[in-house]
């Protein structure tokens, strides 16, 4: 017996948060064999048709119950887990991994010269951001969308809580040489590499482009990221 997803809409109404999980917990815990469904429910609407494995089904089941205990007792932040769903449900790429190599045996400046950026920010600087690795060093870096508005201390209380580590200078630089066609997608931040200008403001390196174009700058610190922010990270 197969069931298989071929196309799942949601529209959230955030006066029901807690119905819509329940009516996601009916759908995935339904028994039927196959089925043309559509709930609409005050903003809530989804259509479905759809063919899924009895025990890839039962996996699913036993974690949406997961997710909705945990979100009932405030133990998962209630945002987070319906911007998570809708994004699954729209195949997006929620967190994404990415391997890159960072070498320290350049200076900064040779650093950028990789990335073969349009526009480099002049404050960017060895002096304004030193450097503090030696020799060539292979990571796993994250790349961390929250698919909301977040505050900079709610960004760092999350990635605390996820075990992650804010990605530096040299890393974001590495990521933007070997990956120059993600920061034309959406702006590409380090949080872990803060410098603070002569009008007492502190500013952090992000990668963004447009068209063929890319470059590296500053943007402010203590700022509530919009969600079209992606957050370079390493997991600790």
């Amino acid at each position: 017996m197969k069931r298989s997803l071929a196309h799942m809409h949601v529209i959230f109404d955030k006066n029901l948060k807690y119905d819509i999980i329940k009516h996601y917990l009916f759908y995935f815990l339904s028994g039927s064999k196959r089925r043309d469904m559509v709930l609409l429910r005050k903003g809530c609407q989804m259509t479905t048709k759809h063919v899924v494995a009895d025990d890839v089904f039962g996996q699913i089941a036993r974690r949406q119950w997961e997710l909705q205990r945990r979100v009932l007792e405030g133990t998962l932040d209630l945002e987070f887990v319906l911007s998570g769903l809708q994004s699954i449900i729209e195949e997006r790429n929620f967190n994404e991994a990415f391997t890159i190599t960072v070498n320290y045996d350049l200076s900064l400046q040779e650093m950028i010269a990789t990335g073969k950026y349009d526009l480099v920010n002049c404050n960017i600087t060895q002096n304004h951001f030193p450097l503090t690795g030696n020799g060539k060093i292979e990571l796993l870096l994250d790349l961390v969308h929250f698919g909301k508005t977040m505050s900079i201390d709610n960004v760092l209380q999350e990635f605390d809580r996820r075990g992650l580590r804010s990605a530096i200078l040299p890393e974001l630089i590495a990521f933007g040489a070997k990956f120059p066609e993600k920061q034309r997608e959406f702006p590409i931040v380090a949080l872990g590499s803060v410098w603070t200008g002569s009008n007492g403001y502190r500013l952090v390196p992000y990668l963004y482009g447009h068209g063929s174009e890319g470059g590296l700058y500053l943007h402010w610190y203590d700022y509530d990221w919009r969600d079209s922010y992606r957050f370079l990270a390493f997991r600790k």
